[in-house]
């Protein structure tokens, strides 16, 4: 028994070492293109730019009159971030790496929850060598949908928890579409479990109502 509890303790240490070299290699890579070029990389990125500047700086919009965006809370959220003495020259340096680490942690505890470590580690993996591009963005890029990616699978793992109204709605304020998506990934949740238990959680249904 002890050979095995030391067994255990050495795989899980092993394991987080892993990690921990996955997320260092995570961050480099999405900050790798920001290393010679500190500006925005991406149109989207600027279009967000904008609107920020826009909102604590009264600068032009550049958009025609009709222009709207669903994206609003992202947008304040940068705008109070540069109030308090973040600038957004950091920002767009930086947290498209430190997202990336975000989304890589949120991956590897939800896969964990629900099958085991090293399928974890693998997930964290794969996602790291998905391509960012500008037809499709991805996490090099600091776009709302950034933050929908750390924000699904944090929803995912707090499925029967109180906060679950609180990452729904922060996610749909952030980025709607992200939104749709947890909402219809919780509700195939909601209905795996009808299939089992043949009861409704109305612990799940309450909090997508108010979020």
């Amino acid at each position: 028994i002890y050979k095995r509890n030391l067994f255990i303790r050495y795989m899980r240490k092993s394991i987080y070492f892993i990690l921990a070299l996955l997320l260092i290699l995570a961050f480099y890579l999405n900050y790798l293109p920001h290393s010679n070029y500190k500006l925005p990389l991406h149109v989207d990125e600027w279009t967000h730019l904008t609107y920020a500047k826009h909102l604590n700086y009264d600068t032009p919009l550049y958009f025609n009159e009709q222009s709207k965006s669903l994206e609003h809370g992202f947008h304040i959220l940068l705008a109070v971030l540069d109030s308090i003495g973040v600038n957004y020259l950091f920002m767009f340096n930086f947290f498209p790496a430190f997202f990336t680490v975000l989304i890589c942690l949120a991956i590897f505890i939800l896969v964990r929850k629900y099958f085991d470590e090293m399928g974890a580690l693998f997930s964290v993996l794969f996602f790291i060598t998905l391509e960012s591009s500008n037809a499709l963005l991805g996490s090099m890029f600091l776009v709302p949908l950034s933050l929908g990616l750390f924000l699904i699978p944090i929803g995912l793992f707090l499925v029967n928890s109180r906060a679950l109204f609180l990452i729904i709605a922060f996610t749909l304020i952030m980025h709607p579409f992200s939104g749709i998506a947890l909402l219809i990934l919780v509700n195939c949740y909601l209905l795996s479990e009808y299939i089992k238990t043949k009861k409704f959680n109305y612990k799940i249904i309450l909090p997508q109502i108010f979020g």
